[in-house]
């Protein structure tokens, strides 16, 4: 008897067509994780691309690097830390609905719920398997004791959210410290901080900086192309131009990566071609301004007379 008609060789076969043809989840996580950076290469490269979006307030690839390692750390996918990791003084951080979410992913979260939400009072109950019920409750006279309340500051814009954001906050570090590792939320380090948004502010690249990387030639390129990118002045504009030059001179930046540069930096600044003479409008004589008698021809010789 053949394996194909007995019981083993049925089950082989219908083990074989179930390995061959993936899920509907699984293709999913599939493309998921294929869109993620899987080394510090591939990470720092996506970065680059993330800091010339200036994307979630951005300021540069450290920045956007940061943030990738730091969401990896929990599980994140190197977007969705780039929208809800925030470096904020050096210190990374959390968005409170990022904390929410993280703990209600956890397996032992039976309840992460607000009973209770305005612009004067937030109250959070928060259930983990195995222990009690918790209640975390904040107040708009709790956010006034602290001295978090300033003229047309987020307290005073959004009341109600700054309320719901602390209780998160405080909520998932007393339940799920290990799922957040203890870091606070942006809102928190905001408000400790005086930072009010991520800044866009340019990236400040000095010559000499952009020298020590010329023999890398990519980095020597990513640094000129965000020059160009932020330049703000047309003293940046000179620099930048002048340094092409050198680069382009010395060799220190060969093709294709100085063709690179120079095509970013005719983006910003095209060049305008100048009017050609046939274009120019023909000069009219005026009463003031009599237009000039030809010459007289001269004779040549052969000439009668």
């Amino acid at each position: 008897m053949s394996n194909a008609s007995s019981p083993n060789g049925v089950a082989a076969e219908q083990s074989s067509a179930m390995t061959v043809v993936p899920s509907h989840q699984s293709t999913l996580e599939s493309y998921r994780k294929g869109l993620e950076p899987m080394s510090i290469e591939a990470a720092f490269r996506t970065s680059e691309v993330l800091a010339l979006t200036k994307m979630c307030g951005i300021t540069s690839t450290a920045d956007a690097l940061a943030r990738i390692m730091t969401g990896r750390e929990l599980g994140l996918t190197a977007m969705q830390s780039i929208r809800g990791v925030y470096m904020i003084e050096g210190k990374p951080s959390l968005d409170a609905s990022l904390m929410m979410g993280l703990c209600m992913q956890h397996p032992d979260c039976e309840k992460f719920e607000f009973i209770e939400t305005n612009d004067k009072r937030a109250t959070l109950l928060i259930k983990r398997r195995g222990r009690s019920e918790q209640r975390i409750t904040w107040t708009i006279e709790d956010a006034q004791r602290a001295g978090l309340i300033k003229p047309k500051g987020a307290w005073e814009k959004n009341p109600t959210q700054m309320l719901r954001a602390r209780c998160k906050s405080d909520g998932a570090r007393l339940e799920f410290a290990d799922v957040c590792f203890g870091l606070m939320s942006r809102e928190e380090a905001s408000d400790a901080s005086g930072y009010v948004e991520a800044p866009t502010a340019q990236t400040q690249v000095t010559v000499i900086e952009a020298r020590s990387m010329a023999t890398d030639h990519d980095g020597a390129e990513r640094v000129l192309l965000e020059r160009i990118v932020n330049a703000k002045s047309g003293d940046d504009k000179k620099a930048i131009r002048e340094d092409i030059a050198r680069f382009k001179a010395s060799g220190e930046l060969p093709s294709p990566w100085v063709d690179r540069v120079i095509a970013a930096y005719t983006v910003r600044w095209p060049v305008k071609a100048p009017a050609k003479a046939d274009d120019a409008p023909a000069a009219t004589p005026t009463q003031d301004a009599p237009a000039e008698a030809a010459p007289a021809k001269m004779r040549q010789p052969g000439d009668e007379g």
